[in-house]
């Protein structure tokens, strides 16, 4: 079950800086996903990005187990992220994330900007935690990497509100390469995430036709566990 809630929370887990305008920031789109572990086929994935209001914006994605245990169990993962465009900058409001099944699962972190806060809950515990200038969540900050891929920015480096806790992100460029998807081959650009103090890891090939969004990843457990996931449709990019 934790390979599930690993690819939804660290698949693309891989802040941001103050100064981040909208320019070419993804506005709607919608990208489904197949999800194997270890090579066998075990579940989809589904992502959308849509317009709230004339600033607001949520960033959903639902994982589902349909192969397997996990099937059986019917264990999926939900998590939102609720933002809006403020003064140009992006700005995170909510994130949400629940997972269904034998071991359920919630958190939330709610953003006060006004008196620089992080209001979290995980695992059913409440705290504060100090907010900066440019911080995000953990749905939100993969669309700042599709942008900063974008725009050419290096070193890539994110701040993350993850759990009750702020960790730091360092984002590997590995390079480009073409890779062949249901969608064909794409050019696309690789990076990896290194959990400091871990054997996790991360590599998300990016595609550069469709705005830098992820279309295949590969998450690592220390115990050497591979969770994987492969494009199958977009729309909006």
């Amino acid at each position: 079950m934790r390979s599930l809630l690993s690819l939804s929370v660290a698949t693309w887990a891989i802040f941001a800086a103050p100064a981040r305008g909208a320019a070419a920031f993804p506005a709607q789109f919608s990208a489904s996903y197949t999800v194997s572990l270890n090579g066998q086929e075990m579940g989809v994935m589904a992502r959308t990005v849509s317009r709230q209001g004339p600033e607001d914006y949520l960033f959903r994605s639902e994982l589902k187990a349909t192969h397997g245990l996990y099937a059986l169990l019917r264990v999926k993962v939900v998590e939102s992220s609720r933002w809006r465009l403020a003064g140009g900058q992006i700005q995170a409001i909510e994130y949400r994330s629940a997972q269904t099944g034998p071991k359920r699962r919630e958190s939330t972190a709610r953003f006060d900007w006004e008196r620089m806060l992080v209001h979290v809950t995980h695992k059913k515990q409440s705290t504060e935690l100090k907010a900066t200038s440019g911080m995000l969540d953990k749905l939100l900050y993969q669309l700042v990497l599709m942008r900063d891929l974008q725009s050419g920015r290096s070193p890539i480096h994110y701040t993350v509100v993850d759990g009750n806790k702020i960790r730091s992100y360092p984002v590997e460029i590995m390079g480009e390469e073409d890779i062949e998807t249901p969608l064909g081959i794409l050019e696309t650009v690789k990076v990896r995430y290194r959990k400091p103090g871990s054997g996790r890891s991360t590599t998300l090939w990016c595609a550069k036709r469709l705005g830098y969004l992820p279309v295949r990843l590969d998450h690592y457990e220390k115990e050497g566990e591979r969770t994987s996931a492969l494009i199958q449709s977009v729309n909006g990019l």
